[in-house]
């Protein structure tokens, strides 16, 4: 196949050189940085699961510069839980708890794919296939372009010999394309199968270590503080109007028993009782009978006051 490529038309040629650099590439970039991945996350999950309780986990990123960046990120969201020590007066730190997922910082694309850049490798296959199918196409063409018919049998011979050539050189090429295009989708699912395992494993530990529903808790308490504030206001302000009606009352009765209290001014009546009785005598002439109005008049206020003492003293008697 070697000779072949060599004495292949300089198009074949190009297609089987980048057919081999693109090969060479995978397994220069890809392989080495997939084994190393997978070598990583096996060390941090095995970290993880020898973790001290209430340790920190920031170490085991650190020795990783894309891991420790989606560490800090992840560990902003952390809630830090505290209770009230009734010792000391304070919020004193329980635990740290989860708000997000951690799927939602470690996943497999920013885990896996951006290391080892399965974006790109995947559609190497394509490429490759793509690149062989040119290269055939080339060598088909060069063979027909060299093919001559004529009378000479011979010549027929060394022309249809020539045209075989070519077709067998871009053949060649077309299958090294595909050849490698197997290779490297093998290898690519099989690696990157096993790292998205690890991945996720790396995301169940990391769980497991901080309880979640931080987010769900704190809006249930919100929600019953005011609740209870709802219910408080409402009895508080049906205290505020029962002791204000009392007030009320209260204040009622006492401006009535201080108005009672004071004796009745039945004295400027005479005056008047005194002149009604001049003004009917100098009217009417009549006999003293009239008079008796206003005396009269003076009694039944008498016997107001008295009444209204008396109702006093009842309410007075009911507050108490």
């Amino acid at each position: 196949m070697y000779q072949t490529i060599v004495h292949a038309p300089a198009v074949a040629q190009v297609c089987a050189f980048a057919i081999l650099v693109l090969f060479v590439y995978f397994l220069a970039w890809f392989i080495p940085r997939s084994i190393s991945r997978r070598a990583t996350l096996k060390r941090i999950i095995s970290g993880f699961k020898h973790l001290d309780k209430g340790a920190d986990p920031a170490p085991l990123f650190e020795k990783y510069a894309d891991l420790a960046h989606l560490w800090r990120e992840y560990d902003e969201t952390l809630f830090d839980q505290e209770r009230f020590d009734s010792h000391e007066k304070a919020y004193v730190f329980e635990r740290k708890r989860s708000t997000v997922p951690a799927e939602m910082f470690f996943s497999n694309q920013t885990v896996v794919d951006t290391f080892v850049g399965a974006e790109f490798f995947k559609h190497v296959p394509g490429i490759l296939t793509g690149i062989g199918i040119i290269g055939t196409f080339f060598g088909i063409l060069h063979g027909l372009d060299a093919f001559n018919v004529s009378a000479d049998a011979s010549q027929v011979r060394d022309s249809l010999k020539a045209l075989l050539g070519s077709v067998s050189e871009a053949f060649a090429v077309s299958a090294g394309a595909i050849a490698c295009a197997m290779v490297i989708t093998l290898l690519e699912k099989w690696l990157l199968a096993s790292h998205y395992k690890k991945s996720e494993e790396l995301v169940v530990e990391i769980d497991k270590l901080y309880k979640a529903g931080a987010g769900e808790e704190m809006l249930q308490d919100l929600v019953q503080s005011s609740a209870d504030s709802v219910a408080n206001g409402r009895v508080l302000k049906d205290a505020l109007v029962s002791d204000l009606k009392g007030k009320r009352s209260r204040t009622g009765v006492t401006y009535i028993w201080a108005f009672m209290s004071q004796p009745l001014n039945t004295a400027g009546l005479k005056p008047l009782s005194s002149k009604a009785r001049q003004t009917l005598t100098s009217q009417n002439g009549s006999s003293g009978g009239q008079f008796r109005v206003s005396d009269r008049l003076c009694s039944c206020l008498s016997f107001f006051e008295g009444s209204m003492k008396s109702m006093a003293y009842s309410g007075l008697a009911r507050q108490t």
